[in-house]
């Protein structure tokens, strides 16, 4: 599993602070010059068949396209926060909340074949490209913090309950 893209702290009118009630925060902001030079690299890599599976991190962040994928293929992942290469945080903000739900513009969450990931890498060169995890081909959806502690660990079927079920409270 790859990120691709850049990850900065815009949290703003993102589903992250509509579900903890916040206001404020920076507004994801397409970058328009560097933008379709990735799309256009992403694309050239699809038609190869370098990728498996690719989920934009648009609404929800890396945390949501994680839970779909995993959803989707059936399968498990373990991902490590700590190897995602950002732009600086501000010192009140959560970097693992951060990393996980920035809803930065243009950026990727992509499954790669392990024989291909050079490939694709070589082919997004100057875009960040970071190995950020694995497919575990088990049932869990695993997520290490900056510091190394885990930061989610949930069955695919209780990811899938809390999708599709409504709030109990």
């Amino acid at each position: 599993l790859l990120l691709v893209g850049w990850t900065k702290a815009e949290l703003g009118g993102s589903e992250y602070h509509a579900h903890l009630g916040l206001h404020g925060g920076t507004v994801p902001t397409p970058d328009l010059a560097k933008a379709p030079g990735l799309f256009a690299k992403l694309h050239a890599s699809m038609k190869l068949k370098q990728v498996v599976a690719c989920h934009d991190l648009s609404e929800g962040g890396l945390a949501v396209a994680l839970a779909e994928m995993c959803m989707a293929g059936g399968l498990g992942a373990d991902v490590d926060l700590a190897v995602i290469d950002h732009a600086a945080f501000p010192a009140s903000y959560d970097v693992d909340a951060t990393l996980l739900f920035s809803e930065s513009c243009s950026r990727f969450l992509v499954e790669i074949d392990p024989g291909k990931k050079y490939n694709f890498q070589t082919k997004m060169m100057g875009i960040p490209c970071i190995p950020i995890g694995r497919v575990s081909g088990g049932t869990r959806v695993k997520v290490k913090g900056v510091d190394g502690r885990q930061v989610i660990d949930v069955s695919i079927a209780e990811a899938h309950a809390a999708f599709h079920g409504g709030f109990q409270g």
